[in-house]
C-alpha cells in the first residue's frame, strides 16, 4: 500500500506542488491585472464618448430651427381671460384686448322624464346620418345616440330628483355653424322635449368673402325650339345632334341677386363622315370621225374631274353666349366637368354640337347675392335655438374679440392663429375690462439650452479631469499606492487632445455680420471667472453663467446670440462658422459610434482583452500540466526514500540480532 505522500521523507510535498506552481502562474496573474486595467478603460472610454455625444447634442440644440433664440412670448396683464404662444414671425407689440363674449357650444337638456317611461321607437337623423332607435329608457336612448352619433354629438343623462331624469345633448364643436341639423320625423326627441314640435333641420349658410350662394337647376322650359338633327331635354341635362339648342332667355332672379356661373359636363363624340362611291373622274368615251360634207371632224376623248364639296368645319361641342348687343361668344368645351362664368350683358346661351353629339349633364346655374352680416347670420342662429330647443344650458355661439378697437368674430375659443400674426391664442373667459396683451422676446428656451449646454461641457471636463489624473510620487516605494490615485486614462493621448482641443474652442473668438457683435462667449455672460478670480481656478477651464448678461443679451439681441453659436457666413442657408458649429464638427469624431476615435480605442482594448484571455488560458493548462508532473516526481522520491528507509530499517534489525 502507497504512503501518503510527505510521510517517508517528512516534507509537506503537497504545500511544495502548490507553492511551485504559483510560481508557474504568475504570469496569469499580471494577464488577469491586464485585462481588469483594459476593461476599466473600456468603461471610462465610453463614458468620455458619452458625455462628448451629449455635449454635441447640446450644442446642435443651439443651432438652425431648434434653437431657441428669438422665440416670442404672449404675456396677458391679467391672468383667466387669454393665453396664447407666438412664433419668430410675431412682432413685439402690446395690444388693447376686450373679450365681451367667448365661443359655446350647444348644451341641451330634455324635460324631466319619469323613470319607468319608455322612450318611443322611431328614426333619428342628425348630421345626415339615420338610425332606427328600438325604445327604451333614458340610458338606453342615450347610449344609442353616443354609439351612432359619436362624431356629431355627445349624449348623457342626470338624476334631476328622485324618480326622474333628464338626457342631456351637446355638440362636440363651438360656434354658430356647429349646431347640429336634427331630423326627428318620429317625434322621439320632441316628445321628451329636446326639440320643440315641429322644429326643421337647421341649415348653415353657404357665405364666402361676404358672399351668399345658391344654386339652380337648369329647366328645359327655357329652350327653344332646337334647330338639330336629334334633341333630347330633361332637368339638368341635354342632349343635341348635329345643330344647336338655345334658351330663349336666362333664368330670373330677385332684385339682390346675380346670376354667376353655369356648371357642366359635357360627353362629345364625333360623328364619322358618309361613304361617298361616286368616281372621282369622267371620260366622254372613245374617239370618232365624223364627215359632213367635205369635213371631216374628230370627237375628243376628255377626261373630268369630279369636284367634291369640302366641309372644312371642326366636330367639336360647347356653348355660345348671345348678348344684349347682338354680340355672340362661342366657347368650345372638352369632355369632362366644366365651370362657365356668365358674360356682363348675356340674354341667352345656346349649346351646339357639330359632326356629331353633345350629352350635356348636370347643368346648374349659380346665383349669388350679399350675404347678411355677421351679427345678422349669429342672430339667425341664437333665434333659431331659443326657438327649437325648450331647454337650452349653453348656446352655439361664435366668439368676439376685440383688438386695438378692431373686432372680429371666431367659432372657437382655442387655436387662434389668424388674430394676431406669428401668434396662436386661447380665449378663457369674458373680460369686464380691456386688459393689454404683450408679445415679447422669450429668453426661457434659448437660456435652458445653453445652460444644458455649459452644464454637458463641465461634466465632460470635470470626468476627463478624474479619469486622466496624474499623482506625483513622492517617496520611494510608493509606487504602487501612488498609482491607485492615478486616473485610468492618465495615459491616453486622444483623451488630452479633445480636453485641450476644446478649451481652445471655448476660449476662441468667432465672427459676426451684425451689430452688437458677439465675439467671445464672455460677451454674453459665459466665462471661466469673474475679474478677480484665482487663476488656478480660471486654469481649470469650468465654465460659468452670468444669467443676469446672458438675460439682457437674449432679450435685446437675440439675433446676434444666435449669430454667435451659429452662422451662415455667406448667404448659402447653411450654417458654416460660429462657436456651436465649429466646435460640433471638433467634436463629432470623438462622439461617433460608428468609426469614431474612442469607439475605435474601445474596440482595440476588446480585441486585446480576449486575446489576454486566451493566453491566461494556456498558462493555466500548463499550470496543470506542471503539477501532474510535479506530484509524479515528488511520488517516485516519497516510494525512494520509503524504500531506503524500509531497507536500512531491515538491515538494523538483522545487525541488532546478530550482536545478540
Amino acid at each position: 500500500m502507497p504512503l501518503p505522500m510527505g510521510n517517508a521523507s517528512g516534507v509537506d510535498t503537497e504545500e511544495m506542488i502548490n507553492k511551485l506552481v504559483e510560481v508557474e502562474k504568475a504570469p496569469m496573474l499580471r494577464m488577469e491585472l491586464r485585462q481588469k486595467e483594459l476593461e476599466y478603460e473600456s468603461e471610462a472610454l465610453k463614458e468620455m464618448r458619452l458625455r462628448t455625444d451629449k455635449l454635441r447634442k447640446a450644442l446642435q440644440s443651439l443651432t438652425g430651427f431648434e434653437a431657441g433664440f428669438e422665440r416670442k412670448e404672449v404675456l396677458p396683464s391679467a391672468q383667466g381671460y387669454i393665453s396664447g404662444i407666438a412664433n419668430r414671425n410675431a412682432r413685439e407689440a402690446t395690444y388693447k384686448i376686450e373679450i365681451p363674449r367667448i365661443a359655446g357650444r350647444l348644451r341641451i337638456r330634455s324635460a324631466a322624464i319619469p323613470e319607468n317611461r319608455t322612450i318611443p321607437a322611431g328614426a333619428i337623423t342628425i348630421n345626415g346620418k339615420t338610425q332606427e332607435f328600438s325604445g327604451g329608457t333614458p340610458e338606453e336612448l342615450r347610449d344609442f345616440l353616443n354609439k351612432y352619433f359619436a362624431t356629431e354629438i355627445k349624449a348623457g343623462t342626470v338624476i334631476l330628483r328622485p324618480g326622474e331624469k333628464t338626457v342631456f345633448l351637446e355638440s362636440l364643436k363651438t360656434g354658430v355653424n356647429s349646431i347640429p341639423t336634427i331630423e326627428d320625423p318620429a317625434g322621439i326627441l320632441t316628445s321628451i322635449g329636446l326639440l320643440s314640435p315641429g322644429t326643421a333641420p337647421f341649415v348653415k349658410p353657404d357665405v364666402a368673402g361676404g358672399i351668399a350662394s345658391r344654386t339652380i337647376p337648369f329647366e328645359p322650359s327655357l329652350l327653344l325650339p332646337p334647330v338639330a338633327a336629334s334633341f333630347k331635354a330633361e332637368k339638368n341635362s341635354l342632349s343635341i345632334s348635329l345643330g344647336t339648342a338655345k334658351t330663349r332667355s336666362l333664368p330670373v332672379t330677385t332684385d339682390k341677386e346675380m346670376l354667376r356661373s353655369l356648371s357642366l359636363s359635357i360627353r362629345f363624340s364625333e360623328k364619322p363622315p358618309e361613304a361617298d362611291n361616286l368616281p372621282e373622274t369622267l371620260s366622254e368615251g372613245p374617239l370618232h370621225h365624223l364627215t359632213i360634207k367635205e369635213f371631216e371632224l374628230s370627237t375628243y376623248n376628255i377626261t373630268r374631274i369630279r369636284e367634291k364639296e369640302s366641309d372644312e368645319s371642326v366636330a367639336e361641342a360647347g356653348i355660345i353666349w348671345h348678348l344684349a348687343d347682338g354680340q355672340t361668344s362661342r366657347i368650345p368645351l372638352p369632355n369632362g366637368p366644366s365651370l362657365q362664368m356668365i358674360p356682363q350683358g348675356a340674354t341667352a346661351v345656346e349649346f351646339f354640337a357639330s359632326k356629331g353629339t353633345a350629352d350635356f349633364s348636370d347643368l346648374t346655374w349659380s346665383v349669388e347675392a350679399p350675404a347678411e352680416s355677421g351679427e345678422q347670420l349669429r342672430q339667425s342662429a341664437i333665434d333659431y335655438q331659443t326657438k327649437s330647443f325648450p331647454y337650452i344650458i349653453e348656446y352655439a355661439d361664435d366668439a368676439l374679440v376685440t383688438i386695438d378697437g378692431v373686432t372680429v368674430e371666431r367659432p372657437e375659443n382655442t387655436g387662434l392663429t389668424n388674430i394676431i400674426e406669428g401668434a396662436t391664442l386661447t380665449l378663457h373667459a369674458k373680460t369686464n375690462t380691456p386688459i393689454d396683451l404683450q408679445i415679447v422676446n422669450s429668453t426661457k428656451e434659448a437660456t435652458d439650452q445653453i445652460k444644458s449646454f455649459v452644464e454637458a461641457y463641465n461634466d465632460l471636463l470635470a470626468f476627463s479631469r478624474e479619469a486622466a489624473k496624474s499623482t506625483e510620487i513622492k517617496e520611494v516605494g510608493k509606487y504602487d499606492e501612488m498609482k491607485q490615485n492615478t486616473g485610468i486614462l492618465v495615459t491616453n493621448a486622444s483623451v488630452r487632445s479633445l480636453i485641450s482641443g476644446l478649451k481652445m474652442k471655448v476660449s476662441g473668438a468667432y465672427p459676426s455680420i451684425r451689430e452688437p457683435g458677439y465675439h467671445v462667449l464672455s460677451d454674453i455672460g459665459i466665462h471661466t471667472g469673474m475679474p478677480g478670480t484665482a487663476w488656478k481656478e480660471i486654469s481649470e477651464a469650468f465654465l460659468n453663467i452670468d444669467e443676469q448678461k446672458l438675460e439682457e443679451a437674449l432679450r435685446t439681441h437675440p439675433e446676434s446670440v444666435r449669430d454667435f453659436f451659429g452662422l451662415d457666413s455667406n448667404n448659402d442657408y447653411r450654417l458654416d462658422d460660429g462657436f456651436a458649429v465649429v466646435t460640433i464638427e471638433f467634436l463629432e469624431p470623438y462622439a461617433r459610434g460608428t468609426g469614431g476615435i474612442f469607439t475605435a480605442q474601445i474596440k482595440s482594448n476588446e480585441e486585446k482583452v480576449v486575446s489576454i484571455g486566451k493566453d491566461i488560458k494556456r498558462v493555466e493548462e500548463h499550470a496543470e500540466t506542471y503539477r501532474i508532473k510535479l506530484k509524479q516526481r515528488f511520488g517516485y522520491m516519497e516510494s525512494s526514500v520509503s524504500k531506503t528507509k524500509a531497507t536500512g530499517d531491515a538491515l538494523r534489525q538483522r545487525f541488532n540480532q546478530n550482536g545478540n
